[in-house]
């Protein structure tokens, strides 16, 4: 492309590219805020899944179950809808963009009409454009999907990496003493009793 029309080449990269970085960053911190979101309730998600299964018993003993429903049903509402938003976002543009370049390539076949010239002689470059920016846009959107699924998650990376950092770095050389075994371990004089109790449970 650039070989055949250096000009039209660069406006067509400059159009489509340009259009493709200025709706990412208008949606990036709409995306970051819908990614806290999703983090947060799919936690809550998790956490109330846990305390479900951990507590079966006393959930269907005691008849909480539409409680437990409820503390579950909202958070996952919270998550599918963002996570929806995320994917429609993502989708957008490309129909958008799709609909200018071809609607592009008409209004310049249109124009060469209208101004008398030759148009079989301009034919082959409108050809190859069309072609060209047919192949191009998949790829294209490819990288704006990328992008807005790195800002969508963001949140989440950086809770791990927060939580990373506040590892202690393993010190190899710190204690070198191992505990030896020989035969066996051995518990003596083991017991238990509850507060205020003279009952002893263990």
């Amino acid at each position: 492309l650039l070989v055949v029309d250096l000009k039209i080449t660069i406006t067509v990269i400059l159009i489509l590219g340009g259009s493709y970085i200025i709706i990412f960053l208008i949606a990036k911190k709409y995306l970051k805020i819908i990614g806290g979101e999703r983090f947060k309730s799919n936690e809550i998600r998790y956490k109330s899944l846990i305390e479900v299964f951990g507590a079966i018993k006393e959930i269907k003993a005691i008849g909480l179950e539409q409680l437990s429903l409820k503390r579950f049903s909202g958070p996952a509402y919270v998550y599918a809808k963002t996570s929806t938003l995320a994917s429609i976002i993502s989708q957008i543009p490309r129909y958008f963009l799709e609909a200018i370049a071809f609607g592009g390539s008409i209004l310049i076949i249109l124009y060469l009409l209208k101004n008398n010239i030759i148009f079989y002689e301009v034919l082959p470059l409108i050809s190859l454009f069309v072609f060209a920016g047919y192949r191009l846009l998949p790829g294209l959107q490819q990288i704006y999907v990328a992008f807005t699924q790195l800002s969508f998650i963001s949140p989440s990376l950086d809770k791990l990496y927060n939580d990373f950092k506040k590892f202690d770095p393993i010190q190899l050389d710190k204690d070198k003493s191992v505990l030896k075994l020989h035969k066996e371990i051995t518990l003596n004089n083991i017991d238990y009793s509850y507060p205020n109790q003279s009952v002893k449970t263990l």
